[in-house]
């Protein structure tokens, strides 16, 4: 389940973490819908001098009804490597640290990193191309550096001394098709999904 943040929405994180009533009401909501990892959206709440301790209390209530606690993060100009100092320190703040607090429980801490990282859904609005507007093979280029920010992540945490670190990614279906991305044979192809494997636990595919 993606549990976006959703500031105004009733069924958003925003509104539904801190609250006894409503959180216990959507576990049941989850348990009733066989449920069992949630792709949790809560901005800057992990963070030292936020709201940590109502999301690792929140984290516990999760882990107690059976149900795993991944950190949902979704920017998609985050595939241009000029925006990786700035989302790598999110992960420290909002992950590693949180995670490594003073007291932290088993049961409160995140149990993986999820990552919706969309270079598909890029706009002209966002300063750059529009994914739209790129040939097939400015496509497969943007795959590659979707590619290369993984293994940035995937060696924050080597370099945080967790190398292990649980980290999954959403894929849309399609990313294998030819007639969409400008791959240049199957080998290359092949090697793309061989090389985001060496950096991600898992990933979840979406139809779109």
């Amino acid at each position: 389940m993606w549990f976006w943040s959703s500031s105004g929405s009733p069924y958003g994180s925003e509104t539904i973490v801190g609250n006894n009533v409503l959180e216990n009401q959507t576990i049941a909501f989850f348990n009733h819908r066989s449920i069992r990892r949630v792709y949790g959206s809560y901005g800057s709440h992990p963070e030292a001098g936020k709201e940590p301790e109502v999301i690792a209390a929140w984290n516990a209530k999760l882990q107690a009804a059976g149900i795993q606690s991944q950190f949902l993060m979704a920017e998609n100009t985050w595939i241009f490597s000029e925006n990786w100092p700035s989302f790598l320190e999110k992960i420290t703040d909002r992950v590693i640290d949180f995670n490594a607090a003073p007291g932290r429980t088993p049961a409160e801490k995140f149990d993986a990193l999820h990552l919706d990282i969309e270079p598909q859904a890029l706009k002209a609005s966002d300063g750059i191309t529009a994914w739209s507007d790129l040939s097939d093979e400015g496509r497969r280029d943007h795959l590659f550096k979707l590619r290369d920010t993984y293994a940035a992540v995937r060696q924050h945490f080597v370099e945080a001394g967790l190398p292990h670190f649980p980290v999954y990614a959403d894929l849309p279906v399609w990313f294998d098709s030819s007639a969409s991305i400008g791959w240049t044979s199957p080998s290359e192809r092949a090697q793309w999904f061989v090389d985001i494997a060496a950096s991600l636990t898992g990933v979840s595919l979406m139809p779109l």
